[in-house]
């Protein structure tokens, strides 16, 4: 059909995604347009369980957890037959006749910019308490956020009300949407685990002339996950040579060492990306803690997802590591 949807999702020992695929499935008004290409990468063999369905493509891997870049890579054909490409996380809780409204409003903003756009945008954490959904306490309910750069990270504001959309030069990793031209030309980078992943994919998509936008609606929530032991052991996992690396591409795609399919189109295309958003080695060296209470502190690394971003120690140890990595190129 002319309108399908293809709902790309990768996860690493995951345990939500058949649950996703019931919950997009359960409240899309055409479920018939939709297919969905899934890459389960498990490291103890427990695949996910999906309905027989002609229209769910499943790729299962055994292997220890390889990132976010290499599963979202594998997720995306070189050659696109929907029309459309919605790549999420595979644990997402749906609303009702999201298909039909996410089409109508992204439809609605490609003609005002007379191309295809990028629709990328902070959703809303949630819970499942006694089997009903519950909006994170720190969101409040019905209010979309936009995306922006707080020095290399981004971050989340609130869409304006009054606004139907917010143009922006960042995009969060988990939800992206876009007609199937965009993804064929920009492919996720499957060297990147998870640090700097969507720091790079904005650079890549903007200098390659992408609009960026946040719309004023929330077609799924970002389900937040009780911890289970296997979500634990593959957390547990990431090991510094993996955020290092990560980094590593950060410094090279953000110093113009190297263009092309991996790095912005041109030097002139990553510079101003750059000086738009107050990105630049020097930035980067001026946000780095020197305090000798955190010293050569490196095991948070070995802890979990959860723990690097709600701990202000451990950006400073990233900060530490971006530093050291920065010192080995220059030499």
């Amino acid at each position: 059909m002319l309108n399908n949807i293809l709902i790309a999702m990768a996860g690493q020992d995951e345990n939500f995604i058949s649950q996703t695929v019931e919950s997009c499935l359960d409240n899309a008004i055409f479920p018939d347009n939709i297919n969905f290409s899934i890459v389960d990468q498990r490291s103890d063999g427990n695949f996910a369980k999906l309905p027989e369905n002609k229209n769910i493509i499943v790729n299962q891997i055994l292997t220890m957890p390889r990132g976010v870049g290499y599963g979202r890579s594998l997720s995306i054909p070189k050659k696109i037959k929907e029309k459309y490409v919605l790549s999420i996380d595979p644990h997402m809780v749906f609303s009702p006749g999201w298909d039909k409204e996410l089409l109508d409003r992204y439809i609605e903003v490609k003609n005002k910019f007379n191309q295809d756009v990028v629709v990328s945008q902070h959703l809303p954490w949630s819970t499942i308490v006694d089997n009903k959904l519950v909006i994170h306490e720190d969101v409040v309910p019905g209010e979309a956020y936009s995306l922006f750069f707080n020095g290399i990270f981004v971050d989340a504001k609130p869409i304006p009300k009054n606004l139907d959309y917010v143009e922006q030069e960042a995009l969060c990793g988990y939800y992206l949407f876009s007609g199937r031209s965009v993804f064929e030309e920009v492919r996720f980078d499957p060297r990147l685990f998870y640090f700097s992943e969507e720091s790079v994919l904005s650079l890549r998509l903007i200098s390659r002339g992408h609009k960026l936008v946040s719309l004023n609606y929330n077609p799924m929530f970002h389900l937040e996950k009780v911890l289970t032991k296997s979500d634990s052991d593959w957390r547990n996992r990431i090991k510094i040579e993996s955020v290092k690396r990560d980094i590593k591409i950060f410094y090279e795609t953000f110093s113009g060492e190297y263009f092309g399919e991996w790095g912005a189109k041109d030097l002139d295309s990553l510079e101003n990306f750059k000086n738009k958003n107050g990105i630049s080695m020097d930035l980067l060296l001026s946000k780095i803690n020197y305090s000798e209470e955190f010293g050569d502190k490196k095991e948070f690394l070995l802890g979990t997802i959860d723990g690097i971003f709600n701990n202000t120690d451990v950006w400073t140890a990233i900060y530490d590591i971006v530093l050291n990595t920065i010192k080995n190129n220059e030499r």
